[in-house]
């Protein structure tokens, strides 16, 4: 049963459209305004606006939501929680979604690929989104020494049948749909990127060539469902600064099969202050503006190359619960962050630190 949704944005759009008939020289006769249209969903399609709480996005596009009792029991507990202080952003989340969780037939085999610095959000964005519309979401980290059988899986001894086949998370997922996240894509040894090259293409099922047995054996359907996110703090083509030991150059070839590319960077200093206030509950608004002040500080000092090391929301939150448990603003400070620091850098940083808390670090 398709559902009925009313949408002005949908209205706004069609004013658009009609504006731009009459520029192109099409005369239509304007119809009777009726007030907002209503727009009609498939069943267990909804507009992305009643699924993702954000700011107005450019276009109300539909997108699936599922049931747990959608996917098999041992799956479920792999759909995310909710967490509601996550911030989405707008652009963002239209490109993932339109890459990833709507009915149209490109994203049948949908490759998503975010970059950017650390604790940008770049892994939570495909979580949360998963939370939303309740899809199981395995996220697998990549290392420099991993194998295939981390990702497509493995032969295992069974003291009852002997050897058998262990399916990895893409193997599982592909049968019955779900997310897939590779983090850190860059870090995996380039043979394994290559291998993954048949299932990043449109239109491929899967082959597991170190399955035991016949061929037909070794072939995956994929399901219409499954989908595949992949993150990095390169753009996957390398890191020339040091900043990010361990990660490779991908060829042309991996990285044309990439569907669709986003950059995220750091959110606005409000979303942030929210973020700390509401994950650390004894933290005022006060003290939380001046936290993210000299974090945006040493981002500014890092992206110039003045430091060598930079404060992530994740370590923004650390050093709140760390003032949360009773140390002072400056002891959580050192030990959470500082202690972290060059002594070069340790001295940009005091500076800083000075100008935002009117105190010299000890």
């Amino acid at each position: 049963m398709a559902s009925t949704f009313s949408s002005t944005l949908d209205e706004d759009l069609m004013r658009h459209l009609e504006q731009a008939s009459e520029l192109a020289g099409v005369k239509k006769p304007k119809a009777k305004d009726t007030g907002p249209r209503t727009f009609e969903y498939p069943e267990g399609f909804k507009p992305i606006m009643s699924v993702i709480p954000m700011a107005t996005v450019a276009l109300n596009i539909p997108m699936r939501v599922f049931a747990d009792t959608d996917w098999p029991e041992h799956l479920r507990k792999f759909i995310p929680k909710v967490d509601e202080y996550y911030v989405y952003d707008p652009d963002a989340t239209l490109d993932c979604v339109a890459e990833l969780y709507t009915d149209r037939e490109h994203t049948r085999v949908g490759l998503f690929f975010a970059n950017g610095p650390k604790g940008s959000g770049k892994t939570t964005l495909t979580e949360q989104i998963c939370a939303r519309i309740r899809m199981p979401w395995i996220r697998v980290n990549c290392k420099e020494d991993m194998e295939s059988a981390a990702l497509f899986g493995s032969v295992k001894y069974d003291p009852v049948h002997g050897m058998t086949w262990v399916d990895g998370p893409i193997a599982e997922l592909a049968k019955v749909g779900g997310t897939i996240c590779i983090d850190e894509i860059s870090r995996t040894p380039t043979g394994i990127n290559a291998s993954l090259m048949a299932a990043f293409e449109k239109g491929r099922d899967i082959y597991l060539s170190d399955k035991p047995g016949s061929s037909d054996e070794k072939w995956i359907k994929r399901h219409e469902w499954f989908r595949i996110a992949c993150t990095d703090n390169t753009e996957v083509q390398g890191d020339t600064t040091g900043k990010y030991v361990g990660t490779n150059v991908q060829d042309e070839a991996f990285i044309d099969r990439i569907g669709t590319t986003i950059k995220l960077g750091y959110l606005s200093e409000a979303h942030e202050v929210a973020i700390i206030t509401g994950k650390v509950k004894d933290i005022d608004n006060h003290t939380a503006q001046r936290m993210v002040s000299l974090a945006k500080l040493i981002r500014n000092a890092y992206d110039s190359g003045n430091v060598g090391f930079t404060m992530s929301p994740r370590g923004l939150i650390e050093w709140g619960e760390k003032i949360s448990s009773g140390r002072t603003e400056e002891r959580a400070f050192k030990v959470s962050f500082y202690n972290k620091l060059t002594p070069t850098d340790q001295s940009v940083v005091a500076e800083f630190y000075h100008s935002v808390f009117a105190t010299n670090l000890r």
